[in-house]
């Protein structure tokens, strides 16, 4: 097994705005340009930190060799995410990633490595000790992950006006979002004429599941 870093930022300056940490959340994998390292030496297995700056904010496994980015993304890369990685986008180098819940780590857990490269090896036993505990109680949670669902029945506007929840966030680890035009104005429709018939008609949409209640900020 092998340790890799992905640096999620692009910029000569390292700003937060050039970051790309979205893109490899988003659609579950992370890329760099040719000519940094041998990312085609990266191995299914492999442990991978992606980084944001100097911090490694998640530890992750490679799901797939490295590839081509246009063959692993295909047509999966909207148009605005094609225009931030750059118009030769396809021929960049990518790995499938492999999430566990725990991948992204808290605030008081990220590791930091300073190291500039957009890509590289990682040899400092330290960082790799701390990538292997971190990766390693990802999976013991994952493992014994224990959890009820308690069911009910809720209307979309109980949902969205709950005074508790402030923000409904999608978990990393959900499969990419994949409707286009067509589903949203189907779905849009079915919503608008229930709504106008005479008895307003209920309008069953679907099981939605989701976790507790995090405190994002003070």
């Amino acid at each position: 097994m092998k340790y890799w870093k992905f640096a999620s930022r692009w910029s000569e300056t390292g700003d937060y705005g050039s970051s790309v940490l979205d893109i490899f959340f988003k659609h579950r994998f992370a890329f760099t340009f040719p000519g940094q390292g041998y990312p085609e030496s990266v191995a299914e297995g492999d442990l991978i930190a992606i980084s944001d700056g100097y911090e490694i904010v998640a530890v992750v496994a490679a799901a797939s060799p490295a590839r081509r980015l246009g063959e692993l993304a295909k047509d999966m890369l909207s148009r605005s995410d094609q225009i931030r990685i750059g118009d030769g986008w396809r021929d960049n180098w990518a790995v499938k990633l492999q999430f566990l819940p725990d991948s992204i780590l808290a605030r008081e857990q990220t590791i930091n490595y300073e190291h500039r490269k957009r890509f590289c090896e990682i040899g400092q036993r330290e960082v790799i000790d701390q990538l292997k505990v971190a990766w390693s109680c990802a999976e013991s949670a994952a493992a014994t992950s224990r959890f009820s669902i308690n069911a009910r029945t809720s209307t979309l506007s109980e949902l969205l006006n709950d005074s508790k929840i402030q923000l409904y966030v999608v978990p990393v680890f959900q499969r990419p979002y994949s409707w286009s035009e067509p589903e949203i104005e189907r779905f849009l429709g079915d919503l608008i004429r229930s709504y106008v018939k005479a008895e307003k008609e209920e309008m069953f949409i679907g099981t939605i599941q989701l976790s507790g209640r995090k405190i994002l900020s003070s």
